[in-house]
C-alpha cells in the first residue's frame, strides 16, 4: 500500500501541543515547531482500522499484554536488524523518559555520576539532575559541514572517572541526526567495558533513518556489550 506523506493537515483545532503551545513555551507563535516528536502525517490505515475495531467493542477495561505482543517486538528486531533476543528480556514501559528515571534510580546511587553526549534530548540531563545524580557531558564534535562525531579521547577520560557508573547513549542521535556506525558503537562499548560503566541505549529512532543507512543495535555487537546494556525502543 502507498502512503501520502505530503498532504497538508490543519491541526489547529485538535489540541496539538506541537502547534498550540509554541507561544506558551517560546514566547512567540512565529516558529517552525521542531521541538517535539510529533509528525503531521496521518496514521497508517491499518493502524486506524485496528483501533476502530477495538473502539467498536465499546468496553475499555483493563487489558494484559499477550505473548504475541512481545513476540512481535522480537520478530521485528530480527527481521529489521538481524539481532535475535529472547522475549524474556523484554519489559513493557509507558515510555522512554519514565524508563530513564526508573533505571537511573535502580542502577545508580546519589553520589555517582552519569555521562551523556551533548547536544542531546533534554530529558536526559533533567532526569539525572532530578534524581540527584551528577551530570557529566561528552561534547560531540561538529565539523564545518554540520557533521557530528564522537570525541573518543574526551569520552575515555570521562569514563575513567570511577564515579561515572552509567552512560546514556542516544542512537540514532537526537537531535544531531547521526546514525552511529558499527565501529563507533563498538568503540563505545569497549570503553564502557574497560571502565566498568553500564549503558542505557535509547534507540527509539532506529526505524526512522534515511535510505542507504543502517542502524546497528548496540547490544548486538557482542555478548559482553549486550550484558552491560539496557536498550529502550518503541
Amino acid at each position: 500500500m502507498k502512503y501520502c506523506f505530503d498532504e497538508k493537515i490543519d491541526r489547529s483545532k485538535n489540541h496539538s501541543a506541537k502547534w498550540a503551545e509554541l507561544g506558551k513555551k517560546f514566547g512567540t507563535d512565529d516558529l517552525f515547531p521542531m521541538w517535539i516528536a510529533d509528525m503531521d502525517i496521518k496514521t497508517a490505515p491499518e493502524i486506524v482500522q485496528a483501533m476502530k475495531e477495538k473502539v467498536e467493542q465499546e468496553i475499555f477495561g483493563y487489558v494484559y499484554r499477550p505473548d504475541s505482543y512481545y513476540k512481535s517486538a522480537v520478530d521485528w528486531l530480527e527481521r529489521r536488524f538481524g539481532y535475535k533476543i529472547s522475549e524474556k528480556t523484554l519489559i513493557h514501559s509507558p515510555g522512554v523518559v519514565p524508563s530513564l528515571s526508573i533505571l537511573v534510580k535502580l542502577m545508580t546511587n546519589e553520589n555517582e555520576k552519569i555521562l551523556i553526549q551533548t547536544p542531546v534530548y533534554y530529558p536526559f540531563a533533567e532526569t539525572i539532575k532530578d534524581n540527584k545524580r551528577t551530570l557529566v557531558t561528552n561534547e560531540l564534535v561538529r565539523d564545518e559541514n554540520g557533521y557530528y562525531t564522537m570525541d573518543f579521547a574526551d569520552l575515555e577520560e570521562k569514563l575513567s572517572d570511577e564515579k561515572v557508573t552509567l552512560f546514556i547513549l542516544c542512537s540514532p542521535h537526537n537531535p544531531v541526526g547521526r546514525v552511529w556506525k558499527k565501529e563507533e558503537l563498538a568503540k563505545v562499548g569497549e570503553l564502557c567495558l574497560k571502565y566498568n560503566v553500564r549503558i542505557i541505549a535509547d534507540e527509539i529512532w532506529r526505524d526512522i533513518i534515511m535510505p542507504g543507512v543502517t542502524h546497528t543495535p548496540l547490544a548486538s555487537i557482542s555478548k559482553e556489550i549486550e550484558d552491560i546494556t539496557i536498550t529502550c525502543f518503541s
